[in-house]
């Protein structure tokens, strides 16, 4: 089960500055560093602001900016390879064509990635958790998982059969663990 996967890696989400995770969070914030205008900005993301183009240093789109810098890198954690990340993939529908932005492939499951700027409410309608809670509904992509992320929050969604919608599994929130950075100044 996909769900198996993201609670072995996140469940327990260690706070030993030694583990693999607290390296991979280190890396993601010294990144992200590299990429805003400046430190109070940077500070004020960490700490809540939407991200938008005019934060950045090259004035890159939020989501795709979000995507390379922190997703990417967590599921590469999680253990997906580069070629195992499908991107943009398009629903079965010939009336309604939709994109997720990734789909995994979990032993014989695929799992649907919306993704979103850092700090974007993943619960405002038409985007994040009800964008892929529209796909698993309509069944076009023919899949039962979604993750719905901004970065920071994931929100891990599953399509039930038996009530015909789907529900949420897991909301994991790594914001947390960027803001301890930040209390201690850390930045590489």
């Amino acid at each position: 089960m996909p769900q198996t996967k993201f609670i072995e890696k996140l469940g327990e989400l260690p706070h030993d500055k030694n583990s693999e995770f607290y390296e991979v969070i280190k890396s993601i914030y010294s990144a992200l560093y590299q990429e805003i205008n400046n430190k109070l900005l940077f500070e004020q993301i960490i700490n809540g602001k939407v991200l938008e183009r005019k934060d950045t240093t090259l004035k890159k789109a939020p989501e795709d900016l979000t995507k390379e810098i922190v997703i990417k890198p967590l599921f590469e954690f999680l253990g997906f390879k580069e070629e195992e990340l499908h991107r943009e993939t398009a629903s079965d529908s010939p009336i309604e064509r939709k994109e997720a932005d990734y789909t995994l492939i979990v032993g014989n499951e695929k799992v649907l990635v919306e993704a979103e700027p850092l700090n974007k409410d993943l619960n405002i309608k038409g985007s994040g958790f009800y964008q892929v809670c529209g796909w698993l509904e309509k069944r076009s992509f023919k899949a039962d998982y979604g993750i719905a992320t901004n970065g920071f929050t994931w929100i891990l969604i599953k399509y039930d059969p038996e009530d015909y919608k789907p529900k949420r599994l897991l909301v994991i929130e790594l914001k947390g663990f960027f803001q301890e950075f930040l209390k201690g100044g850390r930045v590489t």
